[in-house]
């Protein structure tokens, strides 16, 4: 089993890491349902290749060239699958998966079973502790604060307060250089943990990183691997 040394701070997401908003299979059955779509239209590619078009797409469209236009990631999907699709075409797309996205929505958001007692436990054994997570408003300050957790996190970094996505890999920057100043900590001293192929950006900047994936998906389309999968949150402590 492989064990992570000389790990100082832990960083995690939250939307679906720990705070459950949505159904594990969410992206799994937005993306195959715009598979058939596209399919239905007459165009051809290997799954693989849409998996791949679709990671690319996602962060060429945080752009902030491309933030008014709420069908670029279905134009940039199709351009990557080598198509020049229509306006039709690229609603269906659109409507799709916002649709499904809205389906799998939990009514209610929960906290993820363990993540409680995970933070407890880590900040317990000496461990640093830090947010990195995509939002739009203060949220998740607000979600914190509500569960009186928010002392146990020592790096906080939303996207609405930096002004960048994970996919501009703004936030992982930023973390990682607080990281240093605050606490003289290298980025291989962190790990990242999340639930999506974004968050595992982090390695590119040399964090470790942990993917939290409850119905062991597919990732051979992630541009990097995660180091460990884990299928619940309180797998972790069997890795420090």
């Amino acid at each position: 089993m492989q064990q992570f040394n000389n790990i100082k701070i832990i960083a995690f997401d939250v939307g679906d890491t720990l705070l459950q908003v949505s159904h594990p299979k969410l992206l799994i059955n937005c993306y195959n349902a715009e598979i058939a779509i596209l399919r239905k239209s007459g165009l051809q590619f290997k799954d693989e290749d849409y998996y791949i078009a679709t990671e690319k797409a996602w962060r060429e469209s945080q752009k902030e060239k491309y933030s008014q236009d709420f069908l670029i990631v279905p134009k940039l999907i199709t351009k990557y699958l080598g198509y020049k699709a229509n306006d039709k075409l690229l609603e269906e797309m659109n409507n799709s998966f916002v649709n499904l996205a809205n389906k799998y929505k939990l009514k209610e958001k929960k906290i993820t079973p363990g993540a409680l007692n995970l933070i407890k436990y880590l900040h317990n054994k000496g461990y640093l502790l830090g947010i990195i997570s995509d939002t739009n408003t203060g949220w998740a300050r607000t979600w914190l604060k509500e569960l009186k957790i928010d002392d146990y996190f020592q790096i906080i970094i939303l996207s609405n307060e930096i002004g960048g996505k994970k996919a501009s890999q703004k936030p992982f920057i930023i973390f990682k250089k607080l990281a240093k100043e605050k606490y003289k900590i290298k980025p291989n001293q962190i790990i990242m943990i999340g639930d999506l192929s974004v968050d595992m950006d982090a390695k590119k900047h040399g964090f470790k990183t942990i993917l939290l994936d409850p119905i062991a998906k597919n990732t051979k389309h992630f541009i990097y691997q995660p180091d460990i999968k884990i299928k619940r949150l309180v797998e972790i402590r069997k890795y420090l």
